[in-house]
């Protein structure tokens, strides 16, 4: 054997140890799967913790509905949003519960309509904010809120239109209830 075929071997061996550790590594985390609430949609939620649980992930695909429960969408929009999530304080509130208040950024995309708008490609920041409790039964419940800033891409007449997200902002104090199974 060739020190070029020992040296190709050592580093798949050493590939395969790193992937190995960091996927036993995800998947001794915590990890959520629930759903959201809100006045502008409702939506799935994946909640996993990171490193010693003072920061989580959480992937969220929403049905925005804000225009269409104000009549002026014929169809709800789809929204995706990545948040990651610094846990700022945590109190055990009494022998199975315990409260955590979060915040963090996160990105977000979809399709859908902005207010008084046609339909298009959203894409922009998010911020999260809000609390959690998590009770002994493997249940959570969380309250949050999320303002974005963002752009809006619709097709006008004759032209493409970039516009600001204003319902990034209109909604952002609208508050977001979820209920996850932690496992």
């Amino acid at each position: 054997m060739t020190a070029i075929n020992m040296s190709k071997y050592l580093k798949l061996i050493l590939l395969s140890a790193v992937l190995s550790t960091a996927l036993q590594t995800a998947y001794s985390q915590p990890k959520s799967v629930g759903a959201s609430f809100s006045y502008t949609g409702f939506g799935i939620v994946y909640e996993h913790v990171l490193k010693e649980g003072n920061s989580f992930v959480e992937v969220g695909l929403k049905a925005d509905m804000s225009e269409l429960l104000q009549e002026r969408a014929p169809y709800p929009g789809l929204i995706c949003s990545l948040t990651w999530n610094i846990v700022l304080k945590e109190w055990k509130t009494s022998e199975d519960t315990v409260m955590k208040l979060f915040a963090g950024p996160g990105i977000i995309t979809g399709y859908t309509q902005d207010h008084r708008g046609k339909p298009g490609l959203m894409f922009g920041m998010k911020g999260r904010f809000g609390v959690e409790a998590e009770f002994i039964r493997n249940i959570s419940l969380s309250l949050s809120i999320s303002p974005v800033i963002g752009s809006h891409i619709s097709d006008e007449l004759d032209h493409m239109s970039m516009r600001y997200y204003k319902n990034g902002l209109i909604y952002s104090l609208v508050p977001d209830i979820g209920i996850k199974y932690r496992f």
